[in-house]
């Protein structure tokens, strides 16, 4: 049997068929209405992203008793040009301060030359921590306290890790440094080098 042609779609007029035209509005909503959800995507996404980075979650973060030492306040790095001040931050609501410039002590870690994990941290962009991924094992880092002394350091392991297993900031035994940056699609990964005093 063959198949009936379909009937244009459409208002008949005389031996015409004139097709229907769909409303300029409704095509003006559904533009507004998409360009509306992806902005509240993107708003989202970057507000969750600052509210997330650089964090660890879920652990415990090592914490020197007493300061026997002084706090750290400039890092060098001469292998990729890295020299920054070091300001002193903390954990708040969960939340790891970021320094307004230069990179992060985390206040309640080691400080130079203790027994324990001292941490320091930054944004990953070119004039923060961004060139720690061109580090290589044996590298030098030198510490500078705000007694002026200097405590020299040599890389000893490079990894990447999830923020939600802070194991790494506790598993260290002795006096360590340890700096991290964020790494990986929407900086959801961070990028770690663990450093030994040198001797």
């Amino acid at each position: 049997m063959p198949k009936k042609a379909k009937a244009p779609t459409g208002r008949k007029v005389g031996k015409k068929v004139v097709r229907q035209k769909k409303s300029p509005t409704l095509w003006r909503v559904r533009i507004f209405f998409l360009v509306g959800i992806l902005l509240l995507s993107i708003s989202g996404a970057y507000y969750t992203q600052q509210l997330l980075q650089l964090s660890f979650f879920h652990g415990a973060i090592p914490q020197a008793a007493i300061h026997l030492t002084s706090k750290p306040i400039e890092i060098r790095i001469p292998t990729v040009q890295i020299d920054l001040p070091v300001s002193e931050t903390i954990i708040a609501n969960n939340i790891w301060q970021i320094a307004d410039n230069g990179a992060s002590h985390l206040a309640i870690s080691a400080r130079p030359g203790e027994n324990g994990t001292d941490i320091i941290y930054a944004h990953n962009t070119n004039d923060r921590f961004g060139p720690l991924l061109w580090l290589r094992i044996g590298d030098t880092i030198t510490i500078r306290s705000a007694d002026k002394k200097s405590y020299t350091y040599h890389i000893t392991k490079i990894t990447t890790v999830d923020p939600n297993k802070p194991n790494i900031l506790t598993s260290q035994k002795g006096e360590t440094l340890l700096l991290y940056t964020c790494t990986g699609f929407a900086d959801l990964q961070r990028f770690v080098i663990i450093a030994k005093p040198s001797t």
